[in-house]
């Protein structure tokens, strides 16, 4: 009971002072000297807890962890890309070597070593040894900065189909395994025979040795996927009298034209 009596006294005594601090200090109200005695500031009230600085301390770690993660992706990526840029050369085996091959691609000439680590495939039992000029194959490795291709693995392909061509024109020159002829726009253009050549001459069977000088020529053959090179497989001469070489021109004058007939006479 005492001690709320002295508690009551302590409270009078805070208003009456209050009341005599608004009056000498001009003081709007005594109760804002009370307010401003029991408020708490709001500062040390918004003061975060420990618990709140370490949740944001971690935020900020991880993402730190997720910039440096795909930073750490991209710079990989890249690098695989360029690991697998220009890793293969396909080609003809023009010169082979002790452990190179050198071949004739679509982009130019290529340099390809291996080692004792290169695989083979596509072939029975292939091999480096029985890898021969003229095979068509695909070199898969690394190539370093002068475009020197260390193989892995060579890959023995099938040649790619010749091209079939038909041309005409008029034998230039002969010999007894290739001739030379010009064509309609005065290219001229060398092809190789073998046994397998069919000759024709005014539709009779011949040999080259057989075709007179400026013989009108047509020629079926094809071009060599290798070297381009070119083939006659077929070849249908006319001679020099038949109209001018051109056999469209002799078959034209072979056709007879009606003569005309005397008109009779009236008596």
């Amino acid at each position: 009971m005492k001690k709320n009596r002295n508690s009551l006294h302590l409270f009078i005594t805070i208003v009456t002072l209050a009341v005599i601090f608004s009056q000498l200090f001009a003081f709007n109200s005594p109760f804002s000297i009370l307010q401003s005695i029991f408020s708490v500031p709001s500062a040390f009230a918004a003061e975060p807890t420990p618990e709140a600085s370490q949740s944001a301390d971690l935020k900020d770690k991880l993402k730190q962890l997720q910039a440096e993660i795909a930073s750490k992706a991209a710079t990989l990526k890249l690098e695989i890309s360029k690991k697998l840029q220009n890793k293969a050369y396909v080609g003809v085996i023009k010169v082979k070597s002790d452990n190179t091959l050198t071949l004739a691609t679509a982009t130019g000439t290529k340099i390809v070593t291996v080692n004792e680590f290169t695989d083979y495939k596509g072939k029975t039992k292939l091999s480096f040894a029985n890898l021969n000029s003229e095979d068509y194959v695909a070199a898969l490795g690394d190539v370093d900065d002068n475009d020197v291709l260390t193989a892995k693995r060579i890959v023995y392909l099938t040649q790619p189909a010749d091209q079939k061509i038909i041309t005409e024109g008029k034998l230039a020159s002969s010999t007894t395994k290739n001739f030379t002829m010009v064509d309609n726009n005065n290219t001229a253009k060398q092809f190789s025979i073998d046994s397998d050549t069919n000759i024709y001459l005014d539709s009779k069977d011949a040999k080259l040795a057989d075709l007179p000088a400026d013989a009108y020529l047509i020629i079926v053959g094809f071009k060599s996927s290798k070297d381009q090179s070119l083939y006659a497989r077929s070849v249908y001469a006319f001679s020099p009298s038949k109209e001018n070489q051109n056999p469209a021109d002799a078959t034209k004058s072979a056709t007879v034209s009606p003569t005309n007939q005397p008109t009779p006479t009236s008596n």
